[in-house]
């Protein structure tokens, strides 16, 4: 949604969606290192989130063999790697919501 969004009125080619994509991972994976340098020891003990995520860097490299680490050789487009960046530091991971197990029992017509 984020890249039709930023993508509107430029008709960026597939590679350039790499760069964004890219750039939103690693801006995020900045915003949580960062939150996790202003936390106490007590971060690690009670943290719900991890901050290097194997499986998230496997499917990276399967699904971007050329690009799982950004290079800056002239083929990718900084400044939309950065924009991505960007909108990576605002993303926000909300609570998940536990709900408790109620037993539903269904009314037996009869």
């Amino acid at each position: 949604q984020q890249w039709e969004r930023y993508n509107r009125d430029r008709r960026l080619n597939r590679y350039r969606k790499t760069d964004f994509a890219i750039g939103i991972i690693e801006g995020f994976r900045s915003k949580l290192e960062k939150q996790q340098k202003m936390k106490t020891g007590s971060y690690k003990r009670n943290s719900l989130m991890r901050i290097s995520d194997p499986r998230l860097d496997e499917y990276m490299s399967y699904k971007y063999p050329s690009t799982s680490k950004f290079r800056r050789n002239g083929k990718s487009n900084l400044h939309i790697y950065k924009d991505g960046m960007r909108l990576g530091k605002q993303m926000i991971v909300y609570k998940g919501i536990i709900s408790k197990h109620r037993e539903k029992r269904l009314a037996l017509e009869g």
